[in-house]
């Protein structure tokens, strides 16, 4: 239950923020000091973004956080930390949410602010909800809703009071007190929806069919005016359930269907159609939404609310942990025969100077120089066998790292495709007999529902496809052969999915992306395999600089700093004007906030098997061969770090 609050901050105009140009309030971002009225724009342009685009709001959540410190802005400090937790609960990171809160809950008692106090203990409520600690869930909401008793403007939030405790009662079964809170909602005020649909659920479970009915009926107004899908899958839901208990096969179907139009992964109202058409025994239908619940019960599609999304993170990560053991596996044994190749080459070296020294004898000398020349030459002949074969192994470890994104993002279009597709059969077979009864307008809006399906299964299927068509791009062989890419929606490409796959092996990862693109770059003459295997290195060393700075931390010191550093990967394009002779290049910058190179390893870093990984997590090759595509392309590579700080690494191009 993820109803998050905005709370109000004691400076006023942040609530005009719909009303604001959002180009004039960047502008004023770029002039203003470091003040409190930096802080209301930094807030204005973050509640503008929250909603639609919350990775594009946290950046701005975050300065404002960092500069109300800075300032000593107590209100600013205390809400902005509100906000990093409400972003971190849509995120399923629970103890950082929590953290946040509990850090925020001292300063609002100290400042003695009952209202923000309130908000406080209210969000820590709902992350116990998500977690169904309901015993510690119900324990903040009530104090909370004892604070927030004494506010007469706050109704609304009274009203949540008390219909989430009475899902949270009636989750714990414990229906007689989810009834009592349901009805002190509906007393309050009785045209709010979500009170409404609690009181349906309650007489339903407590098996008043005839008030449940009555109660699910009233919701739908309020859930349509709201678009609240959400509760609309669970109002039509329970009206099908009620109708099926009741033996009324035709309403139960209907009704079915129509929670499935809004979420067509309702877990419930599919097995309510399994249990109709099982009881009518439809073999065929039931068979399908058989397949149906067994996909949602994958976790393939089924998600329920934010928490079902981490359960498949974990079921996802212990396969590819899986796979990242047999990759490690391959790497050490890898490892360790060039390691013993390259002792007996030394060591065949040594043995050849011996000799010399020792025998005077020059026809003796040479015999056994030629000897000790052809040992040297089987083993560089092995050596190089043994190259190609690390190459070839990070190669597919480069692929490797790209099908955790690709799987993550590619499975849910596909599964919208499916049961869109699905969905659309059973709407014209409903067309069909409102036909054959002559409901015509019954039958436009049935239409109408298959073209809105029918544009949503194009959107999704276009989508799959981009996913596939960039994934064999990457697996295809490079045959060396240059062809026109447009190098910002390569490196976009390669960002994102570098990203995804990360997250997909830890959902505790997190970093924020800035992108930076030329638009008038276009497209460029170059090998896009080879150069997105050069991206996809470079943002993985990025992501794994920022994760190594991240656990660094030790000691209460430590905490503090870390609690301030924020994970970023900056990535750019620049057209550069031809100079000193040379003609134009594109310029490929990317940059991160990590702990950077130090400067004795600064010109090892190119050369063949040189890693600062630990041994089984790196072969050394990335960053050569890097260099080796930049090169074959007539370009540089270069590198900017300040150690403790971060690096930057520069691709230039030629166009």
């Amino acid at each position: 239950m993820k109803k998050l609050f905005v709370f109000l901050l004691v400076l006023p105009s942040i609530l005009n923020t719909n009303a604001q140009n959002i180009d004039s309030l960047k502008h004023a971002l770029t002039l203003a000091k470091d003040d409190t009225n930096k802080v209301i724009t930094l807030y204005s342009l973050y509640y503008h973004y929250k909603r639609d685009y919350p990775d594009s709001a946290l950046p701005y959540m975050q300065e404002s956080y960092q500069l109300s410190n800075k300032i000593k802005f107590d209100a600013g400090i205390r809400h902005s930390l509100l906000e990093l937790s409400d972003l971190a609960l849509n995120l399923n990171n629970y103890k950082q949410a929590l953290n946040y809160d509990l850090m925020a809950l001292p300063l609002f008692i100290k400042m003695k602010d009952t209202l923000g106090l309130g908000f406080t203990l209210t969000h820590i409520g709902n992350i116990y909800s998500e977690l169904h600690d309901f015993k510690n869930c119900l324990l903040y909401y009530h104090e909370a809703l004892n604070i927030m008793a004494a506010y007469s403007d706050v109704e609304h939030v009274i009203l949540y009071f008390y219909a989430g405790i009475s899902g949270i009662y009636e989750q714990n079964n414990q229906l007689d007190s989810a009834l009592y809170y349901a009805k002190k909602a509906y007393q309050l005020n009785p045209d709010y929806g979500y009170g409404l649909e609690k009181m349906a659920i309650s007489y339903g479970r407590l098996g008043n069919g005839e008030l449940a009915l009555e109660f699910y009926k009233k919701s739908i107004q309020p859930a349509l005016r709201d678009n609240a899908r959400g509760d609309l899958v669970n109002i039509y839901s329970g009206i099908a359930e009620v109708y099926k208990a009741r033996g009324n096969i035709d309403s139960a179907t209907v009704n079915a269907k129509r929670a499935l139009f809004y979420d067509s992964g309702s877990l419930k109202a599919t097995q309510i159609l399994v249990d109709i058409y099982e009881s009518i025994n439809n073999k065929d239908s039931t068979l399908k939404y058989l397949k149906i619940i067994t996909a949602l019960k994958d976790g393939i599609f089924y998600y329920e609310k934010e928490k079902l999304r981490v359960l498949q993170n974990i079921t996802y990560n212990e396969e590819i942990k899986s796979k990242d053991v047999e990759a490690a596996h391959i790497r050490s044994q890898n490892n360790l025969k060039l390691m013993l190749l390259l002792a007996g080459f030394f060591a065949a070296i040594i043995i050849a100077v011996i000799l010399v020294k020792s025998n005077r004898h020059k026809g003796k000398a040479n015999v056994i120089l030629q000897q000790q020349k052809q040992k040297v030459e089987t083993t560089l002949s092995e050596l190089k066998s043994t190259q190609q074969q690390l190459i070839q192994s990070e190669k597919m470890a480069s692929l490797g790292e790209l099908t955790a994104g690709i799987a993550h993002e590619i499975q849910n279009p596909l599964n919208f495709v499916n049961n869109f597709s699905e969905v659309n059969a059973e709407l014209i077979e409903e067309a069909n007999q409102e036909i054959d009864k002559g409901d015509l307008s019954e039958v436009k809006t049935i239409l109408k529902d298959i073209k809105e399906n029918e544009q949503k299964i194009n959107h999704h299927g276009k989508r799959a496809d981009a996913i596939v068509k960039g994934m064999l791009q990457h697996s295809r062989s490079s045959s060396g052969v240059k062809e026109l890419t447009n190098i910002n929606a390569l490196a976009d490409e390669y960002l994102r999915l570098a990203y995804h796959g990360l997250r997909a092996k830890d959902n505790s990862f997190n970093a924020t992306m800035k992108t930076d693109y030329d638009k008038t770059i276009g497209s460029i003459n170059i090998v896009p395999q080879d150069i997105g295997r050069v991206l996809l290195n470079l943002y993985n060393n990025a992501f794994y600089a920022c994760t190594e700075r991240s656990r660094s931390a030790v000691g209460e010191k430590g905490k503090m700093e870390n609690e301030k550093y924020e994970p970023t990967v900056t990535v750019s394009t620049t057209l550069v004007p031809p100079l000193g002779g040379r003609g134009p290049r594109i310029e490929v910058k990317v940059a991160d906030n990590g702990n950077g190179i130090p400067q004795k390893v600064l010109d090892k870093i190119f050369q063949p098997f040189f890693t600062t990984k630990p041994t089984g997590q790196g072969t050394g090759l990335g960053l050569s061969l890097s260099y080796d595509i930049v090169k074959a392309h007539g370009g540089e590579i270069k590198v900017d770090t300040i150690d403790g700080e971060g690096s930057e690494f520069i691709i230039l191009l030629p166009v």
